[in-house]
C-alpha cells in the first residue's frame, strides 16, 4: 500500500466510525464513493467535521465528482467546508478543478506517519470504553486528568496511538502544519513520538467570510 493511501483511507475510516457511533441528533453524516469520503455536519460549521478525505487517491477523480461534492455542501449551508487533497491524487488538474467550484487553498494539514517499529515505550494503565476498533486513554499529571486519546485500528493501520501490542504495523495522524513564526506543539509531539511527515495536505476551501 502506498504511503498516501495508508494516511488517507486509515484517516477516512476513523471518522466514519466515528460519525456512525454519534447520537442521531448530532444530524452528522457520512457518504462513502469509489473511495472518497464525504463527511457532513451541518450543525457543526467547522472543517473538521466537514470535509472530503480521499479524492483522487487510488482512482481518478473527475469533474462531476467534484461538482457533486462540493454542491452538497452548499445544499446544507456549510460555509466552512473543503476538500482535504493528497498531493498524490490524480489527476493533477484537481486543483483547477476544485478553483472552479470556487474553492481555493486556505490553510495546510501535516500528514504524518510511522512503522510499528522501533517501539516506544509508554508505561500506563489503560482500558477501553467498549466500542469495537477503539482504544481509549488518558494521562493523568498526579490525581488530576491531563489529556486523552483514542486509538482506531484496521486493517493492521492505526489511526493515533500506539498500538503495536494490538498488531497494528503502521500509525497515521495528523495536524495543523508547522510554522517557524507559530510552532505546533502537537506536530513536535508526534516528531518526538518517531513520526515521519508524508506530506503537506491543503484545504481547499470556499474563500473565508467575516462574521
Amino acid at each position: 500500500m502506498v504511503i498516501a493511501e495508508l494516511v488517507e483511507h486509515t484517516e477516512a475510516a476513523a471518522y466514519v466510525d466515528l460519525f456512525r457511533a454519534a447520537p442521531p441528533s448530532f444530524g452528522l453524516e457520512v457518504q462513502e464513493t469509489d473511495g472518497v469520503t464525504a463527511l457532513l455536519a451541518p450543525g457543526i460549521d467547522v472543517l473538521l467535521f466537514n470535509r472530503v478525505i480521499g479524492l483522487g487517491v487510488g482512482r481518478d477523480g473527475t469533474p462531476d465528482q467534484v461538482e457533486a461534492l462540493v454542491a452538497r455542501y452548499r445544499a446544507a449551508g456549510v460555509r466552512n467546508f473543503g476538500v482535504q487533497l493528497s498531493p498524490a491524487a490524480r489527476p493533477s488538474s484537481l486543483p483547477e478543478m476544485l478553483a472552479g467550484c470556487g474553492l481555493q487553498v486556505r490553510d495546510y494539514w501535516t500528514k504524518v506517519y510511522r512503522p510499528a517499529e522501533p517501539g516506544i515505550t509508554l508505561p500506563t494503565d489503560l482500558r477501553s470504553v467498549g466500542r469495537a476498533n477503539w482504544h481509549h486513554y488518558m494521562a493523568w499529571d498526579g490525581e488530576a486528568p491531563a489529556a486523552v486519546a483514542a486509538l482506531f485500528i484496521r486493517d493492521g493501520a492505526g489511526w493515533l496511538g500506539d498500538g503495536a501490542a494490538l498488531g497494528c504495523r503502521w500509525f497515521a495522524t495528523e495536524t495543523g502544519q508547522d510554522w517557524p513564526d507559530k510552532p505546533n506543539p502537537s506536530f513536535h509531539n508526534m516528531q518526538r513520538a518517531g513520526f515521519a511527515v508524508a506530506y503537506q495536505r491543503p484545504n481547499y476551501m470556499p474563500p473565508a467570510t467575516r462574521a
